[in-house]
């Protein structure tokens, strides 16, 4: 049956490709109507998931009760890209404050940053934790669910593997001329997916649950952005640096967790 579930997914993709080649010039007009396709191919996984499940029997357990791994998530994610962004600064990263901080007292300051935790952290999280719950209900649900009696090591990287394929078809759609070599940004994605595919799966394991995994992946996105909005960049290089230093942290991170050793896992698992 995972067999199955991997070829109805690929064949679902290569149809979305059709299909959004069908529609790109009515698409092209409505920017809002493309990103909910868009969002709608992430959610296919946990669609085909789901019904898969459901006709296996199979439980995934989505949602649990929060534990203390799901309320440490803000302060991984947000310790993890405020190093980064520090380490930014030689580069130009503090140069141009947010303009609401112009001439504003030490509170008002503050108090602006909180606002900003606010919309464009906690905002951020929730959106883009409903988005990308849908892909980790196939990623770390239904596959980790099948795959982990062969070992959790071996699980991530395969999971890894198969999540980064599954995304090359609407990196193909969304690839733009202007941007960077197209072979480079299918690199960026393999290694990106393989770099979160330990982390996602530590959190989901200690999480007891995919939601946990889910959160993780959207705070992270949205502590990324919250230090943006803090401290708009000069330039994109400054942008790219940080992406970097952010990745090379949570490395770093997975290193801390021993997250790159097989036996650490029969651990982490227990």
């Amino acid at each position: 049956m995972t067999r199955r579930s991997l070829i109805t997914l690929f064949l679902i993709a290569i149809l979305f490709i059709c299909v959004q080649l069908f529609l790109r010039p009515v698409l092209r007009g409505s920017p809002v109507l493309s990103q909910s396709i868009s969002i709608l191919y992430l959610w296919i996984p946990g669609i085909v998931a789901l019904i898969f499940a459901r006709m296996e029997g199979l439980k995934i357990p989505i949602f649990a009760r929060p534990n203390r791994f799901f309320y440490l998530i803000p302060v991984i994610t947000m310790s993890i890209c405020l190093f980064a962004f520090l380490l930014t600064i030689p580069f130009g990263a503090i140069k141009t404050p947010n303009a609401v901080f112009a001439d504003q007292t030490f509170y008002k300051i503050i108090g602006y940053g909180a606002l900003f935790l606010i919309t464009s952290y906690l905002f951020v999280t929730v959106l883009f934790g409903l988005i990308v719950l849908g892909g980790e209900i196939y990623w770390r649900g239904y596959l980790f669910e099948k795959w982990k009696k062969q070992g959790l090591f071996r699980a991530i990287w395969i999971i890894a593997l198969v999540w980064s394929l599954w995304q090359i078809p609407i990196t193909i759609l969304s690839y733009s001329p202007g941007l960077p070599n197209f072979a480079w940004n299918i690199l960026s994605i393999f290694a990106l997916n393989f770099i979160l595919s330990p982390v996602l799966t530590y959190f989901r394991v200690k999480g007891k649950s995919v939601l946990t995994a889910a959160t993780f992946y959207s705070s992270l996105i949205a502590s990324f952005l919250y230090f943006l909005v803090l401290f708009p960049p000069p330039e994109m290089r400054v942008i790219g640096i940080y992406a970097v230093l952010t990745i090379v942290c949570l490395i770093l991170y997975s290193l801390f967790l021993k997250l790159y050793s097989s036996s650490a896992w029969e651990k982490i698992n227990e």
